[in-house]
């Protein structure tokens, strides 16, 4: 299956340049948490489980959390852009840190949320007019089955796009259209592609989601690292699929 060599294709450039993904990665993930981390315990917000008297936040923590809300994008777009470049540009960091390119972060960031509300718009109508026929043939039925579709619409419109994205990171254009003719007729192995992502994620999840008497320390631990492992996995699909879709590379 095209879809599953897709995946593996991607986890093995992870694992294989490792040290590279640790280069790229380690310190904007690194100073994001921290920041994160000082302002929770600061604010006495209770994300540990402790027992904290109830703390009324502020205006200030909010416009705080906000900011940190920022600086995770931007960390992450940092990331995606400098693993992007490193795979299809053999761009290795020099130092300690990959170099930050604000215009390209910039663009990066603004066509992803063009592209996120083009999704969820088309999903929104498509999902609703589906909805309502369905509701009305069997009101228990219909709505899952609506719901089903707009998953699997997601899967097959958003990651038929994401081309666009690395195209960014190494200052090329490629349009919306040319990403989905590029693509044209691998609705199936992206949504197969799509799916192993959100497996993986979920699974990664289950440890936390299943008991209750994990240390709070060590669960938090394994969930910064579980997310830096399913960002990076995430990340190397999508150069992945603009490698082999728009630059016509083999999946070796």
């Amino acid at each position: 299956m095209k879809g599953w060599s897709i995946f593996v294709h991607a986890v093995r450039m992870v694992l294989n340049n490792i040290d590279v993904a640790l280069r790229i990665s380690a310190v904007p993930y690194g100073i994001v948490i921290i920041l994160t981390l000082a302002m929770l315990f600061t604010s006495g917000f209770n994300f540990l489980g402790a027992q904290q008297p109830m703390v009324m936040h502020s205006g200030g923590f909010w416009t705080a959390l906000f900011v940190l809300y920022v600086l995770w994008i931007v960390m992450s777009v940092w990331i995606a852009i400098s693993w992007h470049r490193f795979v299809l540009l053999a761009e290795v960091p020099e130092g300690l840190v990959s170099r930050f390119r604000g215009g390209p972060v910039i663009k990066y960031i603004g066509v992803s949320f063009l592209l996120g509300l083009m999704v969820g718009i088309i999903l929104v109508v498509v999902v609703m007019i589906v909805g309502f026929v369905l509701a009305a043939i069997s009101p228990h039925i219909g709505p899952v089955i609506a719901g089903l579709l707009g998953f699997f619409l997601f899967f097959a419109i958003f990651y038929r796009l994401t081309p666009v994205l690395p195209a960014i990171a190494i200052e090329k254009r490629v349009s919306f259209g040319e990403s989905w003719t590029a693509t044209g007729g691998q609705t199936g192995t992206i949504i197969l592609v799509a799916l192993i992502l959100t497996v993986l994620s979920v699974l990664f999840s289950l440890p936390s989601l299943m008991s209750s008497q994990i240390n709070p320390y060590i669960d938090l631990i394994y969930s910064l690292v579980t997310n830096w492992v399913v960002t990076m996995f995430g990340v190397s699909v999508m150069t992945t699929l603009y490698g082999h879709y728009i630059e016509g590379r083999a999946l070796d």
